[in-house]
């Protein structure tokens, strides 16, 4: 099969373009067409119609289409302003599907705004809505043969005309993008299949066959463009369940070809469901414990129409899970809550890996095992800008921007690159990924994103770093002030002890303690490090240092340590027998009950140092004590980047 698709000619028709007209195969622009004859139209509808009674979406979805849900899947109906907070969508996919639209909530919908709403997302531009745009123009396509109880004839041709021009702008694009396989490839099969007695609309099948496999065959490329938007990996995921499904129905309309052209069809239904469970095992990853997927909106009627279209009976990840049941189906049950996965029985379930990390994409999901309840962390560091979620149980705690301020001298600094990884470890202990961003004077940032998997404990932690710190000696006096700020969720309220410096994340209930390791226990002493909850409810950690300084958060998800005794202290790190000063070395003791934790991390090279009773060289170590017996269990040691165990 070719990847070069042939010259769409034909794909705005008038109504006079009926199969077995004289017009079947001329140009006709809907504005030319001067009044159909109300035969023709007559004729049109009842072919479209008595198509969709034998072969339309309910009997190509089955139960996923009730209500239309296999149309909303994926969508995020909370944020689809300015189209009427997703009204619009919910009303065209239930006319998709043949579904009741008399509810009091469609009482004033107004057709002619619709009509111009479509109009203005085919013509929109931005990257931000590509996907999205693509995936609301096949509800759009779907609805057509719906629509013929709603619009007038001209309506009816210009909306089709519009839906036909916007598939055209993506015909020559990356055929790796994933709005290119929604736009190009569904919306071909959407039409030829559902609006097959119009002849270009069914030309357009063997034309988005040949464009499903450029796309498919390019199977590295194609995921990790889908996962460079994880807030739509969903609608690609979506779109290709749909195309599965419509496939088989075309497939009557290959019947009798050559054994070739069907063997050539088969492969690609193979191909199909190799990108269909890559994009399925990301998709479970990124998602909440209640259903919902990471970076979209938590709050409000429309999220929770969102959700239950994807994971109620026939949503879009039971439907996933067909591709591989013996992997996904104990994956999902686990996600949701329905099944535990705890370490002795996860190897019996054949589960995915719980560390995703895609370099390309630059999107990392870090989960302690497929249990939602215990805990997860997605990270995306695009470009200069790093987005960070943690989630808990049901609850989406902190998720958005990490942003972060360096003042140097009383100059604010502004980053001079992109965010790079420089070190990723995994293994039954922890998750970790390490990350660098180089900034104005020398200056840099190195930050670290541990998840202890079992402790279901996890550690945000910045070390503001001078590249020539020991070369100059002025640079020892240089003073930092650091800011960063955690975005919390709309729905999460944040508490902060009035006694001690630490904070609980609510949702219904306290659903994380937060520890400023470099903070002093007591709010009355005096701590160069601050966790304070600004005026917008988010948390901003704020340190200051002379020379070169690192600022730990320590963050607690384990609700049974909640009630326990903690404390944390800063301890002292030696280096032939001198005491080290905070800018060259820094380690922590934190207690929660009877569990106990040791931090240490180098901030420039040096030789043996000890602290706590243990003597190393290395950048980063972690581990467990044990405070019966006195003995470590060590977690992970990095060491000048890399990582060892």
């Amino acid at each position: 099969m070719s990847d070069q698709l042939p010259p769409m000619t034909d794909t705005i028709e008038g109504p006079e373009m009926i199969e077995n007209s004289d017009a079947a195969e001329r140009d006709i622009p809907a504005s030319d067409v001067s009044s159909p004859m109300l035969t023709q139209w007559t004729t049109l509808r009842k072919q479209v119609l008595q198509r969709q009674r034998e072969l339309g979406p309910k009997a190509i979805f089955g139960a996923a289409a009730k209500s239309g849900g296999v149309y909303r899947w994926g969508l995020d109906l909370a944020n689809l302003q300015p189209f009427d907070g997703g009204l619009f969508i919910e009303f065209l996919s239930r006319v998709a599907t043949n579904s009741a639209v008399n509810s009091p909530r469609f009482n004033d919908l107004d057709i002619q705004q619709l009509l111009a709403d479509i109009n203005d997302l085919a013509a929109m531009q931005g990257d931000e809505w590509t996907i999205k745009q693509s995936a609301m123009m096949v509800v759009a396509a779907a609805s057509l043969p719906g629509l013929f109880k709603h619009l007038d004839e001209a309506s009816w041709w210009g909306l089709l005309g519009t839906i036909q021009e916007f598939r055209e702008t993506w015909l020559d694009q990356d055929g790796a993008h994933p709005a290119f396989q929604i736009a190009v490839v569904e919306i071909g099969l959407t039409l030829s299949v559902f609006l097959e007695p119009l002849p270009s609309c069914r030309r357009m099948g063997e034309h988005a066959l040949q464009a499903l496999a450029r796309f498919i065959d390019q199977t590295e490329d194609c995921v990790g463009a889908a996962l460079e938007y994880p807030g739509d990996v969903r609608l690609l995921l979506a779109s290709l369940i749909r195309c599965q499904r419509l496939l088989d129905a075309f497939a009557d309309q290959l019947h009798g070809q050559k054994k070739r052209q069907q063997k050539r069809f088969e492969k690609l239904l193979v191909k199909l469901a190799e990108v269909g469970r890559e994009l399925t095992v990301w998709t479970l990853a990124l998602s909440r414990g209640e259903g919902s997927n990471a970076w979209t909106a938590t709050t409000g009627s429309h999220a929770n129409g969102s959700r239950r279209v994807d994971i109620g009976a026939g949503g879009l990840l039971q439907q996933a899970t067909e591709f591989d049941r013996e992997t996904f189906e104990p994956a999902l049950d686990a996600l949701l809550g329905k099944q535990s996965t705890s370490r002795r029985l996860t190897w019996m379930a054949n589960l995915p890996d719980p560390m995703l990390h895609h370099e390309h994409a630059k999107l990392a999901c870090m989960l302690p095992d497929w249990d939602a309840r215990r805990g997860r962390v997605f990270v995306r560091y695009h470009g200069q800008d790093m987005h960070l979620e943690l989630a808990t149980g049901k609850s989406a705690l902190l998720s958005g921007h990490f942003e972060c301020e360096l003042v140097v001298d009383g100059q604010s600094l502004v980053p001079g690159s992109d965010w790079e990884l420089t070190c990723e470890y995994s293994d039954e202990d922890v998750h970790y990924l390490e990350f660098e961003q180089a900034y104005e004077l020398g200056f840099s940032v190195q930050r670290q994103i541990a998840l202890l998997r079992e402790d279901r404990c996890c550690m945000f932690a910045d070390a503001v770093i001078q590249q020539d710190y020991l070369g100059e000696p002025d640079n020892a006096n240089r003073q930092i002030e650091y800011f960063a700020r955690l975005p919390v969720c709309d729905d999460v309220r944040c508490e902060p002890d009035d006694d001690v410096n630490e904070v609980f994340l609510h949702h219904d209930s306290p659903q994380a303690l937060l520890l400023p390791l470099q903070a002093d226990e007591w709010r009355t002493s005096r701590s160069a490090q601050k966790l304070t909850v600004t005026n917008q409810g988010n948390l901003l950690l704020s340190d200051s240092a002379s020379g070169q300084l690192y600022s730990p958060l320590w963050i607690d998800l384990a609700k049974k340590r909640f009630q326990s005794r903690r404390t944390w202290r800063q301890l002292a790190v030696g280096e032939n027998l001198n005491t080290l000063p905070r800018s060259a070395a820094a380690s922590f003791r934190i207690q929660c009950g009877t569990s106990q934790w040791i931090l240490y991390r180098s901030l420039h090279e040096g030789g043996p140092r000890s602290f706590f009773g243990k003597q190393m060289i290395t950048d980063f170590f972690a581990a467990r004590f044990q405070a019966h017996d006195q003995s470590w269990e060590q977690l992970i040691v990095v060491e000048g980047n890399e990582e060892s165990t």
